[in-house]
């Protein structure tokens, strides 16, 4: 018992040094260089690991990133080849696709259709969707494998199923161009086999090291997020103003107990025109104030709303990353 205690002890001990190493630190000081577009400082960190043939995995998917997009070094496939191949291995699946494009187009490496549809399966496999649409490609047009519509339209259908936005909307467009040349009868298989697919994938979240991509994502969900809470609360404050105006009219249209009737043909006297503002009476006073109470709430909710998804507006917090260019990768054959 006292052993395996002891070795529990030492394995977490060996954890932290490897966590508060200075290879660590220069890594993370690396990945927020690249983070905040600064691709020169990310490279001067990186540099100690360019000369070593085992490199930390973050390490090479970073310097992977930089030289297929040119990103403060010059585009060079080869190197981005070698960066991949590490992180595809231990189970990547950005890696795998990317190493898979480099193959299926000869960038950087000997051009072979059925290397890059082996590792477009090891990412399609764990639910990576850009590597599906690649299969679908693979399929429809009968790279390494005879062409076959139900599995591209199968693989473009799971696509589809599992990513947002403009590359959804890009696996739609190839699943339903290919399915104008197919019968009902084959549009059917194709779709029963990609929900097969689906309920037989364990997906995993891929490390993609395309962070400023991973900010934008995050500042469009955070929007989204403000913008309901602000409609929200919206909502609250027009609702407020509604009992309120009725409470008002209400109020106004009571008239004192005390309040003489006045006799209908008594001749009425000019009223006095005054710049000096008549004194409030108790209810509008009350109203006032629960007016200005309410309001003092409701831009504290929001304030703190807005605190909690952004995170803090002090001057000292670090600004958001400059929009980089759109990333490029290999296309497909």
């Amino acid at each position: 018992m006292a052993g395996k205690q002891l070795t529990l002890t030492l394995t977490l001990l060996a954890l932290v040094l490897v966590t508060t190493s200075p290879a660590h630190a220069k890594i993370k000081e690396a990945e927020a260089a690249f983070q905040a577009g600064d691709f020169a400082t990310a490279l001067k960190e990186l540099k100690p690991y360019l000369k070593k043939k085992k490199q930390p995995t973050k390490a090479n998917l970073i310097l992977a990133r930089m030289y297929l997009e040119g990103l403060g070094v010059p585009a060079n496939y080869s190197r981005a080849f070698q960066h991949l191949s590490h992180p595809a291995k231990k189970g990547n699946a950005w890696a795998a696709t990317e190493l898979g494009k480099l193959y299926l187009t000869g960038a950087g490496v000997m051009h072979s259709n059925a290397m890059a549809k082996t590792w477009f399966e090891k990412a399609a496999s764990v639910g990576y969707g850009p590597a599906q649409i690649e299969l679908g490609h693979i399929h429809a047009k009968g790279l390494s494998v005879a062409s076959n519509q139900i599995m591209a339209y199968a693989w473009y259908n799971l696509a589809a199923s599992s990513l947002m936005g403009e590359q959804r909307t890009v696996a739609l467009q190839y699943r339903d161009q290919l399915a104008t040349t197919m019968t009902d009868a084959e549009i059917i298989v194709a779709q029963a086999r990609s929900l097969d697919w689906a309920d037989r994938i364990k997906v995993v979240e891929p490390e993609i090291i395309s962070l400023l991509d991973q900010a934008t994502l995050l500042a469009e969900k955070k929007i989204e997020q403000a913008g309901t809470i602000i409609v929200t609360l919206n909502d609250v404050v027009v609702k407020k103003i509604v009992v309120e105006e009725k409470k008002t009219t209400l109020n106004a249209t009571k008239k004192p107990k005390n309040e003489t009737k006045k006799t209908p043909n008594a001749p009425q006297k000019p009223a006095k025109i005054s710049t000096a503002s008549k004194p409030k009476n108790k209810i509008s006073v009350t109203l006032e104030e629960e007016d200005l109470s309410f309001m003092q709430s409701i831009s504290a909710v929001i304030t703190s709303m807005i605190v909690s998804i952004f995170g803090s507006t002090e001057p000292g917090d670090p600004a958001s990353p400059a929009p980089q260019k759109k990333p490029v990768s290999a296309k497909s054959g």
